[in-house]
């Protein structure tokens, strides 16, 4: 159903899946080069544009910055590109759990890794703390798991500072504190000085 392609590049991915370095990727996809100017940008964002018709073709993993990037290709011009896992995710999930899926195995058997990072904030419990989706799973209940908040806020705070604003939880916490004076420190910058 999927051929893997694993290339071996010199791509450098920060933890915001911004390009932090290239120099050439060569793979069983062609010759693939980026530039550092400004043209350059323009093709990264170019390559890493991905549609859900776009077909998942193999995938790369950074060990470096423990970041997936799946090899994709374009049915309507046979273009190549390397995209984030995220962006997939967001885009398609069923195309990429499908793509996981395909090996017959877990993706981190797949991958050789044991470092996950954030995808998305499901739920919340104060006593179970914050139900989790990781890049590359779905959110059953067997994919998810629950972490402590402090845990969260380590790997990826300005996810849990957005989810503490849409459920309203940040907000509750400084009124709480301002009603009790008890002092609680806001999880986020967005609660400073006293906001409502």
């Amino acid at each position: 159903m999927f051929a893997s392609k694993v290339c071996r590049n010199n791509f450098s991915f920060g933890p915001d899946a911004r390009l932090v370095t290239a120099t050439r990727l060569d793979c069983d996809i062609g010759n693939i080069t980026v530039e550092s100017s400004s043209a350059g940008q323009e093709q990264r964002r170019r390559l890493q544009n991905y549609q859900h018709e776009d077909i998942i073709t193999g995938h790369e993993f950074k060990r470096a910055t423990k970041q997936v990037l799946l090899l994709t290709q374009r049915p309507a011009d046979a273009s190549k590109r390397l995209v984030p896992e995220r962006i997939v995710q967001r885009k398609a999930p069923s195309k990429l759990y499908d793509y996981w899926n395909s090996f017959g195995q877990p993706r981190e058997v797949t991958l050789g890794t044991e470092y996950f990072h954030i995808f998305d904030l499901m739920n919340h419990d104060f006593a179970r703390g914050l139900q989790v989706q990781w890049e590359g799973y779905g959110t059953s209940d067997e994919d998810t798991t629950w972490e402590p908040a402090k845990k969260v806020r380590s790997l990826n705070p300005v996810l849990l500072c957005h989810y503490l604003e849409r459920e309203g939880i940040g907000r509750r916490i400084v009124r709480m504190s301002m009603a009790t004076g008890l002092s609680v420190s806001p999880p986020c910058s967005l609660y400073e000085a006293g906001g409502t």
